[in-house]
């Protein structure tokens, strides 16, 4: 009487033995997939794209490989971009976000062939490119108030601000700073590479 439930029970392992074996491998397939997806290091679609953008924006060819920046861009600040005043959207005008707001960029002659193009370390110093950025500040001001108020006030309580600023970068180098100096006879141009919130107060 005891011998028939083990030749029952080698019977049911012939029978499913193979079947959860299987379903083990699949499972440890799925789980080294998703540890490979989710613990990836995430690519740097910033850079890429700024160097895009650059390429594009300079006349290069955008199939070359791509140089890695290295020098810092100059900062720029000017008042319209200071003290900043946007009801989020969803907030039924009850909440509000005051912000200052400091552009990244990099100056380039097109005229000069790399890394030689890049004027960046001028700027500060060159009055014809400030004025021109200053001329445009009140629109660059508009551009950001416009992309603020598109975001939820949770979207800023979450510090999730990589969207934002890659619009306000966005739109600020294809609404302002390309037309603004396509008519420039000495073939130079301004981008933005960098978006920063100097202060920020949510209330």
């Amino acid at each position: 009487m005891a011998a028939e439930p083990k030749a029952g029970g080698r019977s049911t392992l012939r029978r499913y033995g193979p079947l959860g074996a299987a379903i083990l491998i699949a499972q440890i397939t799925v789980a080294w997939f998703l540890i490979r997806v989710l613990l990836a290091p995430a690519a740097p679609v910033k850079a890429a794209e700024d160097e895009m953008l650059k390429q594009t924006l300079t006349g290069q060819d955008v199939t070359a490989p791509a140089k890695q920046e290295r020098r810092l861009p100059y900062y720029y600040a000017p008042e319209p971009l200071r003290k900043l005043v946007v009801n989020p959207s969803r907030s039924n005008a009850e909440r509000f976000l005051m912000t200052s707001i400091e552009l990244g960029l990099k100056a380039y002659d097109r005229d000069k062939k790399p890394p030689k193009d890049d004027i960046t370390a001028k700027l500060g110093k060159d009055a014809a490119m400030l004025t021109v950025l200053d001329k445009y500040a009140s629109k660059m001001r508009a551009i950001c108030i416009e992309s603020l108020g598109k975001h939820s006030i949770d979207e800023f309580d979450r510090q999730e601000l990589i969207p934002v600023q890659a619009e306000i970068r966005q739109r600020i180098n294809t609404e302002v700073l390309q037309p603004a100096f396509s008519g420039d006879k000495s073939k130079r141009s301004v981008v933005v590479v960098e978006v920063l919130f100097t202060e920020m107060v949510i209330q």
